[in-house]
């Protein structure tokens, strides 16, 4: 059975849910030995399946057949752990939803590799669907995101990062993927450029709430809520939102700075820094913006008929509010 927590709208969709995952565990369980092992590895790390349900969803509410887009959601969420698996390799992440990632059990190299097996069986899935515009919309995905990456690690520790190039790079690693999700739908399902505009921007705004909250999350929340280390974005010189406004506060700008300029955090600086991100509302602050975007995410989708479908976009952006994790 498909567990649901706190996205209830999901269990809208629970049938389609377990065929997206019946068509990714036949993918990677099609190696032998080795290989299958790792594929059975990531099974066991079910993540939330936002973007396959925004896949659904958006195909409903565009008047669409959900069973078309079951294989394109399939396709996304084999997309989504290829990223997260490079992610890993690069933030040298020890723990992913709870249990020890693909580079910690068996090494960078096989990490790699199995994120590229993923990306082939995802593009590969793409393909057999026969839609072109679907394929070159996630191959922007992959291009906006590795750039946005890239210059994430290029201002690792910079204290002179502004909050709209967070943003920028918010967009280009989340927001966009985000997009693209609910834009799937309405091209599958023939809908007009006006429907699919206004789920593309549905998606955006959802995209960035969703990654401002994950940041705030990265400081706030417990390794066993989070699955993995808390703090560990800062610890590795990556400044989110809370930072970037506590920044803006010059009584504490040159004790910042001193701490980043060393490249490195200690425990107990990470301790005080967190102690100022409250003393400033900076988490209050920082899920303000996100609830602006929630806003905006829900704001987008007046021109929808009234659906099964729509509805549910309305309510996940909702619940986006509420989750813990």
């Amino acid at each position: 059975m498909y567990e649901f927590k706190i996205f209830n709208p999901l269990s809208q969709i629970e049938d389609e849910l377990r065929k997206v995952e019946e068509i990714m565990e036949s993918r990677l369980k099609r190696g032998a030995g080795f290989a299958r092992e790792i594929g059975m590895h990531l099974l066991k790390s079910r993540g939330k399946r936002i973007r396959p349900a925004l896949i659904l969803f958006s195909t409903e509410a565009a008047g669409g057949d959900m069973e078309e887009a079951i294989s394109f959601s399939a396709a996304v969420e084999l997309l989504h752990t290829a990223t997260l698996i490079h992610d890993d390799i690069v933030d040298k992440s020890p723990l992913r939803r709870g249990l020890p990632t693909i580079n910690r059990k068996w090494g960078n190299d096989v990490s790699v590799l199995t994120g590229d097996f993923l990306f082939g069986e995802a593009f590969l899935l793409f393909v057999q669907q026969r839609n072109l515009s679907v394929v070159g919309l996630m191959a922007n995905v992959v291009s906006k995101m590795c750039g946005a990456e890239i210059e994430q690690m290029s201002n690792l520790y910079n204290t002179e990062e502004k909050i709209e190039d967070y943003f920028g790079r918010v967009e280009g690693k989340t927001a966009t993927f985000f997009s693209s999700c609910c834009q799937v739908g309405p091209i599958i399902a023939g809908a007009s450029n006006e429907v699919t505009n206004s789920l593309a921007s549905y998606g955006l705004n959802l995209g960035m709430a969703f990654q401002i909250l994950d940041d705030v999350f990265d400081l706030i929340g417990d390794e066993n809520t989070l699955g993995k280390p808390v703090g560990c974005d800062l610890m590795e010189g990556i400044l989110t939102l809370p930072v970037l406004l506590l920044l803006e506060k010059e009584e504490y700008k040159d004790e910042l700075c001193k701490i980043f300029s060393k490249k490195s955090i200690t425990d107990s600086e990470l301790t005080r820094i967190k102690e100022l991100l409250y003393r400033e509302s900076a988490f209050d602050k920082s899920f303000q913006f996100a609830k602006g975007f929630i806003e905006k995410a829900k704001s987008d989708l007046h021109i929808l008929p009234d659906t099964r479908g729509k509805s549910a976009l309305m309510k996940l952006a909702d619940y986006m509010l509420e989750r813990n994790f």
